[in-house]
């Protein structure tokens, strides 16, 4: 028998007892087989890992990828020089968005765009619950209801981030934060939604309200505040967080500043007509007049009959059910009865009952003609998010400042309020912050817009200059006050410049029939 001796494994074990082993050659063959079974098994399981780090890598970046594609777009436009229209960059390059009219249905790409999705529902008002309001149903769904039978119906607002340059004509938006972006100012995190009114504020019972088929109260920033308190100790009217949040998603979405070409809302109804007279009285609710004076009025609208020009005294706001003309006769019916109406009486537009918007069932537009200027609109639940009336703001006070000399002429400096529910009867108290931007000292056409460069919220004209469909397009009112409050959006008779940046300075004290309020109660 010959045996084969492995000269490897002997020079091996040489080796070893040669730098010290003592074991036998029998012990060190076992120990040597082991070595090498351990050190396959080590190898088999380091490839192993490998491919499951490469694989699970892979697996992360195709995740990423998908999570990025979904969450981290930025909705961008950009304006240039006069013109009002802008140019669609980022992701909103080729979106469509397109407004209804009554019932219709159009393409809008931003409605699939979370934090531009604001469902309108009916809520019941929380002291516990982190947005301050408890949802009781959502339009369409059961429970839901417009007439305030179950709680004040408002639209859900979910946070979203933003970048834009301090003159706005640079704004991009995005539901997740990115580098440079920061939270819209209307919000207090990246998580909690908040809940804005609908409708202007009515009063049912001493109660101010955000309901369908209310006549909305008019009045002033002193007059609607005590009223909004009348909901809820910590209630306020429209605040400028909320109105430069939604600015910028408006801007966004219709990539125009110019919006009442998008909608015109209610910007040239009849006022304080001359000639605008009842011919004849056939009965309590029906009365006739002209075929030209009953062109300037549209079925639905509101308006006042007194017995002298844009008198009230025999009712403030009825609606107009319908208008029927034939030949060089308009007869009126009226939904409620007048019964002092008299041949001869004056007839003048109102604002808008609540309501007039409910058939529209697209994300945004008007019930009948987004471009004759007669009718409200609605934007993502917002009616008249401009036009139709002024909405009062509740945080932003101005103080004419200077002797009004020229070698010191007056200037207008605006004075925010951080905390709305502060509001103290149209005083400047030390709760406010002095602003470092200025108002133009006269009226116009506004040219370009700034911001206060520690609240962005507080924003408003900084030079005049343009005209209705260029720049801004918008007006701003100036008479030069020495404590204004500010309303904004145009009114009924605003015409061309209308906008929601058309801003007006009043007295805090004022009281105007086109002045309306908004019911806010923002979270904690």
């Amino acid at each position: 028998m010959s045996t084969t001796i492995d000269l490897g494994a002997v020079t091996a074990y040489a080796l070893a007892v040669a730098a010290g082993y003592k074991g036998t050659a029998e012990a060190f063959a076992t120990d040597l087989a082991n070595s090498a079974k351990n050190a396959a098994t080590a190898t088999e399981r380091a490839t192993a890992a490998g491919t499951s780090a490469t694989e699970a890598a892979a697996s992360a970046k195709r995740a990423d990828d998908i999570v990025k594609s979904i969450t981290l777009n930025k909705y961008s436009v950009r304006f240039t020089g006069a013109a009002s229209a802008g140019v669609r960059e980022d992701s909103a390059i080729g979106m469509v968005a397109n407004v209804a009219t009554g019932g219709a249905v159009v393409k809008n790409d931003f409605d699939r765009v979370s934090f531009f999705d604001r469902p309108i529902c009916c809520c019941t008002r929380s002291v516990t619950a982190k947005s301050g309001w408890i949802v009781n149903a959502y339009r369409g769904e059961p429970g839901f209801a417009a007439d305030g039978t179950n709680g004040e119906v408002m639209y859900e607002c979910k946070p979203f981030y933003y970048k834009a340059s301090p003159d706005l004509t640079f704004v991009s938006v995005s539901g997740t934060p990115m580098e440079a972006y920061q939270l819209a100012p209307m919000f207090k995190d990246g998580e909690t939604k908040v809940y804005c009114p609908s409708y202007w504020m009515g009063n049912v019972g001493g109660k101010a309200t955000s309901r369908s088929g209310d006549i909305p109260s008019p009045g002033g920033p002193n007059s609607l505040t005590a009223l909004a308190r009348t909901f809820d100790a910590g209630a306020f009217l429209e605040p400028m967080t909320v109105r430069f949040s939604d600015y910028l998603l408006q801007l966004v979405e219709f990539a125009d500043r110019n919006l009442k070409a998008v909608m015109a809302g209610a910007q040239v109804m009849r006022y304080n007509g001359e000639f605008d007279k009842i011919v004849s009285v056939v009965s309590t609710t029906v009365f006739t007049t002209t075929a030209a004076v009953g062109g300037a009025f549209v079925d639905g609208q509101s308006i006042s009959i007194g017995s002298a020009r844009n008198g009230s005294d025999r009712i403030y706001n009825v609606k107009i059910n319908t208008i029927v003309t034939a030949g060089d006769v308009s007869t009126f019916t009226l939904n409620v009865p007048v019964p002092t109406m008299a041949a001869g009486d004056f007839i003048s537009t109102r604002c808008w009952q609540n309501g007039a918007t409910d058939v529209v069932v697209a994300s945004s537009g008007s019930p009948v003609s987004n471009s004759d200027g007669k009718h409200p609109c609605i934007w993502r639940g917002k009616v008249d998010p401009w036009a139709h009336c002024w909405s009062t703001l509740a945080d932003v006070l101005v103080k004419r400042e200077g002797l009004g000399t020229a070698e010191n002429p007056y200037t207008y400096v605006p004075y925010f309020l951080p905390d709305p529910k502060k509001y103290a009867n149209g005083a400047i108290t030390a709760d406010y912050v002095r602003c470092n931007t200025v108002l133009p000292p006269t009226s116009g056409y506004v040219k370009a817009l700034a911001q206060d460069s520690r609240y962005p919220a507080a924003f408003g004209p900084a030079e005049l200059g343009a005209a209705s469909n260029t720049y801004v397009s918008s007006y701003f009112y100036n008479y030069g006050y020495e404590v204004a409050g500010l309303v904004v959006g145009g009114s009924w008779n605003g015409g061309g410049g209308c906008s929601p940046v058309c801003f007006f300075c009043c007295p805090p004290s004022a009281g105007d029939i086109s002045i309306l309020g908004r019911l806010f109660v923002l979270p904690e």
